[in-house]
Formats: structure tokens, C-alpha cells, sequence
């Protein structure tokens, strides 16, 4: 038998793709199901939004007063920049 040097179970299983984002539990199925997108607030690196949230501001991108800068990007992580 394998030890388990992080001490996790086997109850759950993650699957970062490049299209969307998977987590499935046993006896749940999958409960998360999200595009795996990210909007960082380009002035503090923070995020602004994850999944269908951040996807929805694709090609949106205000402008931060009053320096008239972008007030955030739209990545997917993994992908070039």
C-alpha cells in the first residue's frame, strides 16, 4: 500500500483543463463545472473574478479613472500571454 504523503482521501477528482475546470466528488458527481478563466485587476495583480464571471468580462475592459488605464485583464491561466 502507498502512503499518502498529503494525507488527502480519494473522494475527490480535479481536472484543470484549458477549456473549463472539473471537480468531481464521490457520490456527488461533478460539482464544479466552470470555464477556467481569470480577471485580474491589473493596478494590485488581484483577482476580480474566476470562471463564468471572468468570461463574461471578456472583451469588456473598463477604463480606471483617471489615469484611463485598464482597470483589469482577462487570461486564461496556462495559456501565452
Amino acid at each position: 500500500m502507498r502512503s499518502n504523503p498529503l494525507g488527502l482521501g480519494r473522494d475527490l477528482a480535479i481536472d484543470l483543463g484549458t477549456a473549463n475546470t472539473l471537480i468531481y466528488a464521490r457520490g456527488l458527481g461533478v460539482v464544479l463545472d466552470e470555464p477556467s478563466v481569470v480577471a485580474i485587476n491589473v493596478n494590485d495583480g488581484r483577482p476580480v473574478a474566476v470562471g463564468v464571471e471572468a468570461k463574461k468580462k471578456m472583451g469588456r475592459t473598463p477604463f480606471a479613472k483617471p489615469r484611463n488605464t485598464a482597470a483589469w485583464e482577462v487570461c486564461r491561466p496556462g495559456a501565452e500571454s
